[in-house]
């Protein structure tokens, strides 16, 4: 593997470029083309060989830097939510999951995220973990979301969908200013600025910073259901709700871009971006336990906010493209990335006089900084190296074949000592036995037998081969091969092929047929257990095929609409064994489409997503699994029921989505946007799971009781949103914006958590929701 290594940094030590979407001369004048001119359009998303808008073999959707300046949002999710077919998103403990397809997790390992083409998902466990809840998205130029699989191109990991985030640079942003925001009921205030500079031809500068403090949200109207018991206004019970949307432990938001173009094929960028905070819904605030009274009872502290997940990312990246002759170029990336990541917990400890915390156990109680309070607390990073040579063979014959390299470590959080190691499931992953956690599992210690020693931490070495050939049959008629082949040090040889024909009807109509297989790791924690037990964890495997129309059958009218099938084998969380695993082989069928008008004046889009269960299996010895209850085994006190329903868990059958942006005067823009989500099935399903399970029991009339709250309040059947916003361009260097979000509130704007479906008769319900409220925003921009 060191000799591969060598060779490798041998053959691109000359050059070195990145696999971007658009040429930035191109991208500076796409928004100004008809959908005709941009479906003729050579692009690279979702292929390795350059193609045009109608060939390409994904189905794709592109927000915009005007959709992000226009759109009402407090992050990414909030844009995806509006403008993905099918796109959902749940709270959670660690990171929001999202949904695409039918296919959610708990984190969110399914999705491929990419900033300017660099993969920056956290492999360790969460997956796409970064960026998505920073507030300050000024600092990018466009979004490009392929909704599927693509594995084959951008590697494992993209198996329900790829987010690629490209950042503005001076080609696509000449301008400097400076922004000023706030946003209420969050109480949500930041400045932004970007700066740009010509050098000279030969040298480019673009530059981004913001800050942002948000103390988050009191929810006024929260439902939590824990242990069987419902807590709907937890202040009646001396209880507080942490505020939703809070920093972590009051540390602003920052972010800071930078890229330097140079020698018209060079490029390097530095970018810097943290996020975090409470983003579970309704969540208790901890009131710790802080001694005893005379009379040995316990005397409790503050309450406080102690549920938090604090996400940071670094990258620094060298990008070249050679022009080798007039048929070939060669593009390479040279890349080092590292992310900080740390979930803090917030239980309630207390004890007796018996069992009392010693001294220093009692201090690392009180420090929410102390690893004794953190479920996972560590760092990640990879350097790797890419390189892809494209050429034309014939005018018929196109290729592209490429490979990386890339070496990951995990270890000790940033600035600090290998000791503060804390990961897995079972969050039992630590250093050795100097930890100051380990050997004894009271208080969230570790015991000695559940230990697993990583000194200063591990690594991996992970290559990769990929390749694509284009034939023309016809004027009409191509047909596209595509491979790739990934192996990481504790992995199995993961194969993600794609064949695809694509059918021009005309120059803006197209017909693509594809079927491929895509591949994900088990997350990096578990591939290290599986490993020092002499095992190899088996990948997640999707296996798909798609056809997708494609058109721009006037000017200024844009469709694509996609019928799909989906076989996966699913790989999540098992809570008997407390381990991300293969619970069952999912099947879904799917349809989507996507309308959009535009002319000067009037931009209008409209798309929908159906999803349908075709069938879940669970895997064997897996009984239960958030996934569907259509097969689900359990039993209390002899009610016995193996599968209520076919229907998907977490998951909205449909999803109807509608945005606008009308232009009132030239110095005057209006934008609105709806979505309506419907066909709650699978979770109601397990409303109906949870009363066959306790009928003639002692809890009956407890756990009818919460099932008919729900049913009373809506939860699970719709969720409708309207919001909307006003851009007024005061003079040519001022625009103020003012926005709002859940103007109307028909079903309370419900947000729910992610439910993972491992029941006990001690834990039937494990949900909370939130209400989100009405919200206002307020932007002041300008341009200098």
């Amino acid at each position: 593997m060191k000799t591969l290594f060598g060779y490798y940094l041998i053959i691109l030590g000359l050059v070195f470029s990145s696999n971007t979407v658009y040429s930035n001369s191109e991208a500076n004048s796409l928004f100004n083309l008809s959908f005709e001119e941009l479906m003729e359009t050579k692009v690279s998303t979702g292929s390795l060989i350059f193609m045009s808008n109608i060939d390409k073999p994904v189905s794709v959707t592109t927000i915009t830097s005007d959709d992000i300046k226009l759109t009402p949002h407090r992050h990414l999710l909030d844009l995806l939510e509006v403008y993905v077919p099918g796109f959902i998103f749940m709270n959670h403990y660690d990171v929001m999951p999202m949904g695409l397809r039918g296919i959610i997790s708990d984190r969110n390992k399914q999705f491929l995220l990419l900033i300017n083409g660099r993969a920056a998902n956290d492999k360790a466990r969460s997956g796409v973990a970064s960026e998505l809840d920073n507030w300050e998205l000024d600092d990018i130029d466009r979004i490009e979301i392929i909704r599927g699989p693509g594995s084959v191109t951008y590697g494992p990991g993209a198996i329900s969908a790829v987010i690629n985030i490209i950042t503005k640079n001076i080609s696509t942003n000449d301008g400097s200013n400076a922004r000023v925001n706030y946003n209420y009921p969050y109480n949500s205030k930041g400045i932004s600025g970007k700066f740009t500079k010509l050098i000279n031809e030969d040298l480019k500068i673009f530059s981004y910073f913001s800050i942002r403090q948000t103390e988050g949200y009191d929810p006024e109207k929260g439902y939590s259901i824990m242990y069987n018991t419902p807590s709907f206004d937890p202040r009646k019970d001396g209880l507080l709700y942490q505020e939703y949307y809070n920093d972590y432990f009051n540390t602003p938001q920052k972010k800071f871009h930078l890229q330097v173009d140079f020698f018209d094929n060079f490029k390097f960028w530095l970018r810097y971006v943290n996020s975090g905070g409470n983003s579970n819904g309704v969540e208790f605030k901890s009131q710790y336990q802080i001694g005893l009274d005379t009379n040995n009872q316990p005397i409790m502290g503050d309450h406080k906010n102690r549920q938090m997940i604090k996400n940071e990312h670094f990258y620094a990246t060298l990008e070249h493209e050679y022009q080798i002759n007039n048929n070939f170029n060669l593009s390479s990336m040279l890349s080092w990335d590292s992310e900080n990541k740390s979930r803090s917990m917030g239980y309630f400890w207390g004890w007796n006089w018996f069992d009392a915390p010693d001294e220093k156990i009692y201090y690392e109680l009180m420090d929410h900084k102390s690893i004794r309070n953190k479920y996972n607390n560590y760092s990640e990073s990879e350097l790797m190296l890419n390189s892809i040579l494209r050429g034309d063979i014939n005018k018929d014959f196109r290729i592209a074949i490429g490979g990386s390299l890339s070496y990951n470590l995990w270890g000790a959080p940033w600035f600090e000592d290998e000791d503060q190691i804390r990961m897995g499931d079972k969050s039992n992953i630590i250093s050795s036995s100097k930890s100051t956690i380990y050997g004894n599992g009271l208080f969230f210690g570790v015991d000695s037998a559940a230990a697993i020693f990583v000194g200063n931490g591990w690594s991996t070495l992970m290559y990769s081969f990929f390749a694509e050939a284009e034939y023309s049959i016809s004027e009409k008629l191509k047909l596209l091969a595509s491979g790739r082949l990934d192996k990481d040090s504790y992995s199995e040889f993961l194969f993600s092929p794609r064949l695809a024909a694509i059918y021009k009807i005309n120059n803006n109509n197209s017909l693509k047929i594809l079927a491929q297989q895509s591949n994900r790791m088990n997350t990096a924690e578990e591939l290290l257990l599986q490993h020092l037990a002499n095992n190899t964890s088996s990948p997640e495997t999707l296996t798909t095929m798609e056809i997708i129309y494609s058109a721009a059958t006037f000017e200024d009218f844009f469709i694509e609409s996609s019928l799909f099938y989906n076989n996966i084998d699913i790989l999540s969380w098992f809570d008997a064994e407390r381990s991300t695993v293969n619970t069952g082989n999912l099947q879904v069928l799917g349809f989507e489409f996507e309308l959009k008008y535009s002319n000067e004046y009037l931009t209008v889009g409209l798309n929908h997503s159906l999803t349908h269960l075709i069938d879940w299996k669970l895997s064997e010895g897996i009984n239960k699994s958030g996934v569907s209850y259509s097969d689900y085994n359990m039993e209390i006190s002899g009610n016995q029921v193996t599968g209520y329903g076919n229907n998907l868990n977490n998951w909205s059958n449909n999803t109807t989505k509608l945005f606008a942006n009308i232009k009132l005067a030239d110095n005057l823009t209006f934008h609105f946007n709806s979505r309506l989500l419907w066909g709650f099935d699978g979770a109601q399903d397990g409303m109906v799971i949870a009363e066959q399970l306790v009928k003639n029991t002692d809890i009956e009339s407890q756990i009818y009781s919460i099932t008919d709250f729900m049913r009373q309040n809506g939860f699970y059947d719709y969720d409708l949103r309207l919001n909307s916003s006003i851009n007024w361009n005061i003079f040519d260097k001022l625009t103020l914006s003012l926005n709002t979000m859940n103007l109307i509130n028909l079903n309370n704007n419900y947000r729910y958590k992610f439910e993972a479906g491992n029941k006990t008769i001690d834990y039937l319900f494990r949900m909370n929701v939130i209400s989100e409220p009405l919200t206002v925003g307020l932007q002041i921009n300008y341009e200098f």
